[in-house]
């Protein structure tokens, strides 16, 4: 694993579920180039909002989902985003490919 690895490792480790979601929500903007958008439903739930595209998340499954992978939370997203009809290259570029190479290869 590379240092961005370690690094997203470290924070996903130490930060609360809603401060690791907008460390998500900024990365996805990033590598889409596209404005993602977090909205508080209620306390300790949100709703990531993706061009026309809705997920919702809460800090239970935020933590579930970091405890196993520092970047099971993209995967799900990404999963969900995808199954509402978002296409996208699981290869196009390192980050994406750690959501989905890395995390398989941990719970394999």
């Amino acid at each position: 694993m590379n240092t961005t690895g370690f690094i997203r490792g470290y924070i996903a480790k130490n930060m609360t579920a809603e401060s690791f979601i907008n460390v998500i929500i900024e990365a996805l903007s990033k590598e889409f180039q596209v404005e993602v958008k977090i909205n508080n439903i209620s306390k300790g739930v949100y709703e990531i909002k993706f061009n026309n595209y809705r997920v919702n998340l809460n800090d239970n499954l935020i933590n579930e989902l970091k405890s196993k992978s520092p970047y099971a939370v993209d995967k799900f997203l990404l999963s969900e985003l995808r199954e509402q009809g978002f296409d996208f290259d699981e290869r196009r570029s390192q980050y994406i490919r750690y959501c989905f190479v890395h995390f398989e290869t941990i719970e394999g």
